[in-house]
């Protein structure tokens, strides 16, 4: 019964990390084609933030994390080599 409950209290948890990290990739892709250098080092830092803070409360695999935070970041770096070469 207990493990049931607990499972339930983790399970809402995970979904609103889950959700929370998703809109804050989503902020962080949309600052990042808006071509604004500081939006999108505020969106990535705050995109890294939620995605820590997931990781840490196991709603996301470390590696799954560390995934994600390079792939924006080699996103952020690709847009930045591109408005310098324009």
């Amino acid at each position: 019964m207990k493990r049931l409950r607990v499972a339930q209290r983790r399970s809402i948890r995970n979904r609103s990390l889950s959700s929370r990290v998703a809109a804050s990739v989503d902020a962080a892709r949309h600052a990042i084609g808006m071509m604004c250098k500081e939006e999108s080092f505020r969106a990535l830092a705050a995109m890294e933030r939620c995605i820590d803070m997931a990781q840490a409360k196991g709603a996301l695999h470390r590696n799954n994390a560390a995934r994600r935070k390079r792939a924006l970041y080699a996103l952020a770096a690709r847009a930045q080599r591109n408005d310098a070469k324009a």
